[in-house]
């Protein structure tokens, strides 16, 4: 496999990427998937250093060298999971509350039905001992 070329600011924050233990322990594989491929290393020896399969190797290769959007020039924007079709929707926090509010609001007046209300009652606790009476 073809040694990828990285250059000296991307391979120190690579370097030191792979040393944070602040960091998800994906980006830090990651991290060491680019420097390998940086030295020359082949997909199956680095597989076996990170504990992958040389598929995931060729396959960060390939999003390496193709990634070449203005926020994706830099290193933090590179090394986390892209967008995946089927991932759960993210809502921003205005529409969290407003599906909380909905679900607080009153149904009736929607014309939905609502379950009866159960009386709640805390009497006193229950005895902690058995009673055999």
């Amino acid at each position: 496999m073809k040694s990828l070329s990285v250059s000296k600011s991307f391979s120190k924050a690579l370097y030191d990427t792979s040393k944070k233990r602040a960091q998800p322990a994906k980006v830090v594989r990651r991290a060491r998937i680019i420097l390998s491929l940086a030295k020359g290393s082949g997909a199956r020896h680095i597989a076996t250093l990170v504990d992958c399969v040389p598929t995931t190797i060729g396959n960060w290769k390939k999003r390496w060298t193709t990634d070449a959007s203005p926020h994706k020039r830099e290193l933090m924007g590179r090394l986390p999971d892209g967008l995946r079709i089927g991932a759960p929707c993210h809502f921003t926090l205005d529409q969290r509350a407003q599906i909380i509010a909905l679900a607080c609001e009153n149904t009736e007046e929607h014309g939905a039905l609502r379950p009866p209300r159960l009386p709640l009652n805390l009497g006193p606790w229950p005895s902690p001992e058995p009673s055999f009476r």
